[in-house]
């Protein structure tokens, strides 16, 4: 497990090289938005070389990835000038009346197979946004915002996908393409499907849900949450309440829950995240997760670890699990040991919401252990004073204090 913040030589680097990364990608580059990108990529770079601790002169390594990262930058750069001249090239020529001629018609079938081969050995997304561009007629703001990327991506995926049409075909592009498209003879598979669901649980039971890519995805109670798959991305956005998923292995497409301002990005993997009133919890099955509940910190978690951001605190505990352990709420009972009541009494509220208050001061570090049934978490409170010297105390309101005894 690494984390941004508690790694004292990414965190120095990152105090230290920032700016003068930056500073060194703005001179040149011409965009400001392309160079702040390109710092990102350095330090999420640098954060995931495992060798770190061994770099004599961190900051020539660092410059050096700055200048790597440049370099593609450039390359792409004058992969968009080969394309924008090939924008430029005259419109295809009308089809003579030799295109009814049978050795015309067969060369033009063969031309065309060599140009769905082309096009098929370019990845989903790719071949998405040159297949919206070239014969949808869309815009590139309406490819992005269709596809859920940046302009600057769909500019990216059509450069690229026009560059690989180029070097493997022995015709004109725009000729082929325009009869392709004439002839509706494509036939690649359909693109990546977007899905957009809501999904809102009851505030007992749990709901499991099949998602297109394969993944499954299991929610508890009282939990609200949205999922958006795009050609680039998986998205989903957890507004509160707990998931557990198995994430189907994509690496053109990650997936990503998101959780206000946190984020947990994976490729494949199995993992638990809850975000409730006072903390989020991101735990581990299997597989390795990138958890970063702001802007400033990250976390590589592994299996059978978790995690728990304190919203108050701007802080995160880790710890490691037993096996079994992440999502034991699916099988209607959870077991805990050693837990800090507040954070307990945290994830009581996502089966009784706003019905049991802790009072303040140190009550809420006392620890216990034992065991909940998620469909009858009461029972949990009331013996709460045989196993923590604590009392409850019935509100008028018909709410549950916990009180030191």
């Amino acid at each position: 497990m690494s984390r941004l913040k508690s790694d004292p030589l990414v965190a120095e680097s990152l105090r230290e090289f920032y700016t003068q990364i930056l500073h060194f990608l703005r001179k040149r580059t011409d965009n400001a938005s392309d160079a702040a990108d390109m710092t990102q990529d350095v330090f999420t770079q640098w954060l995931g070389y495992q060798d770190r601790a061994k770099v004599e002169q961190p900051r020539a390594f660092l410059f050096q990835m700055a200048r790597n990262l440049l370099r593609d930058h450039w390359r792409r750069q004058q992969v968009r000038q080969a394309v924008h001249s090939e924008h430029v090239e005259s419109e295809p020529e009308p089809l003579s009346d030799e295109r009814y001629e049978p050795m015309a018609a067969a060369q033009r079938l063969q031309r065309l197979d060599q140009l769905k081969a082309v096009l098929a050995e370019l990845p989903p997304r790719r071949r998405e946004a040159l297949m919206l561009h070239r014969f949808e007629g869309l815009s590139q703001a309406q490819i992005a915002q269709r596809m859920g990327i940046s302009v600057s991506m769909v500019e990216k995926h059509i450069a690229f996908a026009l560059l690989h049409c180029k070097q493997h075909s022995n015709f004109a592009l725009p000729t082929a393409l325009a009869v392709l498209c004439a002839m509706f003879s494509l036939n690649l598979g359909a693109p990546v499907s977007l899905h957009q669901q809501y999904v809102a649980t009851q505030p007992q039971g749990t709901q499991t849900v099949l998602l297109p890519d394969g993944s499954t995805l299991s929610v508890n109670a009282n939990t609200r949450l949205r999922i958006d798959f795009g050609a680039y991305q998986r998205d989903i956005y957890l507004d509160k309440g707990q998931l557990y998923i198995e994430v189907a292995a994509n690496k053109e497409q990650p997936l990503v829950v998101h959780a206000g301002d946190a984020s947990i990005r994976v490729v494949g993997t199995g993992f638990d995240v809850r975000r409730s009133q006072h903390q989020l919890v991101v735990s581990v099955a299997h597989g390795q997760v990138a958890f970063m509940p702001d802007a400033n910190t990250s976390t590589l978690l592994g299996a059978q670890q978790r995690t728990t951001y304190d919203y108050a605190r701007a802080s995160t505990q880790e710890q490691n699990l037993s096996p079994g352990e992440v999502a034991d709420w699916r099988s209607g009972h959870l077991s805990f040991r050693n837990r800090e009541l507040a954070s307990l009494v945290d994830e009581l509220d996502l089966y009784r919401p706003g019905m049991i208050q802790l009072a303040e001061g140190p009550l809420g570090r006392y620890k216990v252990s034992g065991n909940l049934d998620v469909n009858d978490p009461m029972a949990l409170v009331k013996a709460l004073p045989a196993l923590i010297p604590v009392k409850t105390v019935l509100l008028d309101n018909g709410k549950i204090r916990i009180e030191p005894r």
